[in-house]
């Protein structure tokens, strides 16, 4: 397919890319765009449907009105109904073709009076129907409700379809407003009927007005079809009420899922073809207009949209394809054909071949400018060869010559740093300042076979130095000081640099002449230096009839030396450190004693201000309004927060001091676990029904040998934490037990650990980043302390996580535990 000529080659490639480019790209962009006028389309349904639904609310909200407005007339009033309504009930009934019948419900006498106002076939011509009742009405009559809800705030009630008070012909909807009569505890209800027949005659004149294909259902808030539009009649009357029930069931699962996208069913009412179920809330009523729309209104929307769309991508690829194609060609195929043949002539020997495109500054530019040079230096190269050939057996010989000698000086070299290795490994493995320095000075003696060696450091303020290791027989010199500008050692710690004496006793930088030692007739010193800063100076001597000291001496010295400062510096921090642990164990007793003492003397001020508190917001000390309450709460949550807080920090310090203490007796961990749960309900509470706690607790529970108060502690940090960190789900509490154990397990559907975030998980203070960036409370103690409180018990605490999944903590406690709580833990706080 690709044989032939590399520009042929190419334009082949150049239009394959272009043709799968294009072809995935349409892909791309035609799915996206349909998506995305899907969605559209979808979301313009919704928003008609939606205007509808409070079109159509708007119209039952101006019945309820009309109640409003007749019960506004009855308040308070003593006289009949009939005196005080007939004329404004008429009116409105003759006014308003919407109102089937105004019904009265009110104490009349001794007993009770039910008015009804019927429609009147000629206006004023017909009296209102009044029945006295003497029996108490059935308390499941509908209205009677009202009455009670009345009395709890409600302002009004719909009811229905139904056949009406008196059993009508025909369904009706009911919206009843109660009202207060002359005495406090009377309460009358005014209720308007209207027949579902007049419901659909407003449905089809707002839906025939707002064009919308498919049909549409009005649902109450109890469940109940009020009224359809356009419902596709089926072959028989039984299946009718099984689609009608296949619809809701489809709309109830689309509520619990997503309350704006519209779900997708199989249409009963047209032979099972999909179809979208589009659910609208009506905010006066409560009721909800469900429409169901054919798949194929939506397909049609859109399809044309996505077809132009599809030919513009293209036609675009296809002419970009052939732009890409001819671009190649000149830029690419030609310069590299010429380019070719350019270098076939050059590597047959033409050196005057000129080649081309060298003026142009992209690469292919570059290519030609490298191939000239290439030439230019094959040219050039051809000449060296000829003149190289006629010296190069000289030149082998020589590099001979200097391939022995150096071998020689690589043997010598060998040698004397296997002995600076072997001197170095006695320094390796110690640790302790004095020892180090010693073993050092009697290996640099062996080394340069001196007579003298000895080692001075600087001081920590690096004004003086200090020999800390010497040969020198006379241990007065041990521990000499001088000032670091004075002596041979002083002149190589300022100058950074060796020095060899050959005439020491003449040497002019001597510091006291008396105290130098007398074997030292030659000397030599090299600076001690760390990551380039000075840490002292190397001195070895020799006697005046040795051998004088020489480059390579000083070099041998300085290798050594520099072999041997990490050496010294680690002696030196181990020292350090040795010192700072001691320190550092010394501030962490006084820490933690001070942490407990403070602990509980906050403790007992903080217990009584939030007592005190609550006595305040339940109005002990005197009545408060319901924003003091509201800051009251606001203050005794905080208070109790800080409380938890303060108990954490004396639970670690008792830990760290091992003064707690567990109180072991046999409990029954049912009660435990009880007590746990309803500790935790706040907290469930707060999550507004987004999270449930659900209990999965073994039945043949056995009392458990423990400190019942502290293993209460654990769960409620374990069912807490699963409850702050769940947004949205489910935490499942299980218990069980086996061969002497007790296995308890907290499972969340939370938002879960990251792999990285585990190690840390237990350590004091530390919390998930998640937890920081969603604000979630918490002092990063409770797990640590719950986990030494369950291995205190013998037992072990665990967790399995998987990130946006969920996390599982588990623990097992033996049912007869041996403590160790009086154990301390010296690093429980870093």
């Amino acid at each position: 397919m690709f044989a032939g000529s590399i520009r042929r080659r190419l334009v082949s490639i150049v239009i394959i890319i272009s043709i799968l480019s294009a072809v995935v790209v349409a892909a791309i962009v035609i799915n996206s765009v349909a998506g995305t006028l899907r969605r559209q389309t979808e979301s313009a349904f919704v928003e008609h449907n939606q205007a509808l639904a409070n079109m159509l609310d708007t119209q039952l909200q101006s019945i309820a009105t009309t109640a409003r407005a007749l019960a506004d007339t009855m308040e308070h009033r003593a006289e009949s109904p009939v005196t005080l309504l007939w004329p404004t009930a008429n009116n409105m009934l003759d006014g308003d073709s919407t109102l089937e019948r105004i019904n009265v419900y009110t104490s009349f006498r001794d007993g009770h009076q039910i008015v009804m106002f019927r429609r009147p076939q000629e206006p004023s011509s017909i009296a209102p129907m009044a029945h006295y009742i003497n029996n108490p009405l059935p308390s499941t009559t509908w209205f009677l409700n009202t009455v009670e809800g009345f009395r709890r705030g409600q302002e009004s009630a719909w009811h229905g379809p139904d056949r009406g008070f008196l059993g009508d012909r025909r369904p009706v909807i009911s919206v009843a407003v109660p009202y207060r009569g002359t005495s406090a505890q009377s309460i009358g209800v005014i209720w308007v009927d209207v027949t579902t027949d007049t419901i659909e005659a407003i449905m089809r004149e707002q839906f025939n007005a707002e064009v919308q294909p498919g049909y549409s259902l009005l649902v109450s808030d109890t469940g109940g079809i009020v009224a359809t539009f356009d419902l596709p009649a089926l072959n028989t009357l039984t299946a009718v009420p099984t689609a009608i029930d296949g619809i809701l069931s489809a709309s109830a699962a689309n509520q619990n899922v997503d309350t704006s996208a519209p779900a997708t069913i199989d249409d009963p009412f047209n032979e099972g073809r999909p179809a979208i179920i589009i659910r609208s809330q009506m905010p006066f009523t409560g009721w909800q207009l469900i429409s169901v729309v054919p798949q194929f209104s939506l397909q049609s929307s859109f399809s044309q949209g996505v077809f132009q769309t599809a030919f513009v991508i293209l036609l675009g690829t296809i002419v970009l394809g052939w732009m890409i194609s001819r671009f190649a060609d000149v830029t690419l195929s030609r310069p590299l054909l010429n380019m070719s043949t350019a270098a076939q002539e050059i590597g047959s020997g033409d050196m005057r071949y000129h080649v081309g495109y060298q003026t142009r500054k992209d690469e292919v530019g570059r290519l030609a400018r490298a191939l000239e040079d290439m030439k230019k230096n094959l040219a050039h190269s051809y000449e060296e060869l000829s003149r190289w050939s006629r010296t190069l057996e000289k030149r082998v010989t020589e590099r001979t010559q200097e391939l022995q000698v150096a071998r020689e000086e690589a043997d010598t070299n060998a040698g004397e740093l296997r002995a600076v290795y072997d001197a170095s490994l006695s320094v390796v493995t110690a640790f302790q300042l004095v020892a180090v320095l010693q073993t050092l000075a009697e290996r640099v003696v062996a080394l340069l076979e001196a007579s003298y060696c000895g080692i001075w450091l600087l001081s920590d303020d690096q004004t003086e130095l200090q020999l800390v290791a010497t040969t020198s027989p006379d241990p007065t010199r041990l521990n000499m000081t001088m000032n670091v500008n004075e002596g041979l050692a002083g002149r190589a710690v300022i100058e950074n640099s060796p020095i060899i004496v050959a005439d020491y006793l003449s040497w002019s930088g001597t510091v006291n002449r008396r105290l130098s030692e007398p074997s030292m007739q030659q000397a030599m010193v090299v600076p001690l230096t760390y990551m380039n800063k000075p840490m002292g100076a190397v001195v070895v001597g020799r006697k005046r009839d040795a051998r004088a000291f020489d480059e390579n001496d000083q070099r041998l010295l300085t290798l050594f030396a520099n072999l041997a400062s990490p050496m010294v510096r680690n002696a030196q921090l181990y020292v350090q450190r040795d010192s700072a642990m001691k320190e550092a164990e010394r501030a962490n007793t006084v820490k933690t004693r001070f942490l407990a003492s403070v602990t509980h003397e906050l403790r007992t001020p903080l217990n009584l201000i939030i007592n005190n508190m609550d006595f305040m917001r339940v109005g002990m000390f005197g009545d408060v309004n319901d924003d003091q309450v509201s800051r009251l709460n606001q203050t005794i949550r905080s208070a109790e927060h800080l409380l938890y807080l303060i108990n954490d920090l004396l639970d670690v310090s008792k830990i760290e001091a091992g003064e707690m203490q567990l109180t072991i007796q046999q409990a029954d961990i049912s009660i435990i676990i009880d007590d746990a749960v309803d500790s935790v309900q706040s907290l469930l509470e707060s999550k507004e029904d987004q999270v449930t706690l659900v209990t999965d607790i073994a039945p043949d529970l056995p009392m458990v040998t423990m400190d019942g108060r502290r293993i209460r502690q654990v769960l409620i940090n374990l069912l807490s934490n699963a409850i702050k960190f769940t947004l949205e789900g489910e935490v499942r509490l299980i218990v069980t037990h086996d061969d002497g154990h007790l296995n308890i397990a907290v499972k969340d559907t939370g938002m879960g650990i990251p792999e990285d975030e585990l190690d840390k998980l237990f350590e004091s203070f530390e919390r998930t980043n998640r937890a920081k960036q969603l604000g979630i409370e918490g002092t990063g103690l409770g797990l640590p302390i719950s986990k030494h409180l369950v291995e205190a018990h013998g037992g072990q605490i665990t967790v399995q996580t998987e990130f946006s999944v969920g996390s599982t903590f588990s623990f097992s406690l033996p049912l007869r535990p041996q403590p160790q709580i009086n154990k301390p833990v010296t690093s429980f706080i870093a």
